[in-house]
């Protein structure tokens, strides 16, 4: 399984307010926060053509001000699910990047 890393200027607390608005905005539902183990798990169910999407963020403090986010997406019934969820972590991080500014 893959995996895309975001570096961000802010905190756990800030990171998890900032995916919470992302995923929704996304049409995807988070399933689980944990804030002991600082993840955060979202789905969105395949609709039509598309196939159902897990996404998990996996949150680390590298300091005061700066956070790891590590993006791990799978995808269920798709034949050619490594690139597709290649593409979908690819795509998260961007859109973390995008959603930040």
């Amino acid at each position: 399984m893959a995996m895309e890393t975001a570096l961000l200027n802010c905190s756990v607390e800030e990171v998890i307010q900032l995916l919470k608005g992302l995923l929704k905005k996304q049409g995807y539902e988070i399933k689980a926060i944990d804030l002991d183990e600082t993840i955060v798990l979202a789905y969105r169910d395949g609709k039509w053509f598309s196939q159902k999407q897990t996404v998990l963020f996996e949150i680390s403090t590298l300091d005061d001000a700066h956070t790891r986010v590590d993006v791990t997406a799978m995808i269920e019934g798709n034949e050619k699910s490594k690139e597709a969820e290649e593409v979908l972590e690819e795509k998260m991080v961007t859109s973390l990047y995008q959603f930040r500014a």
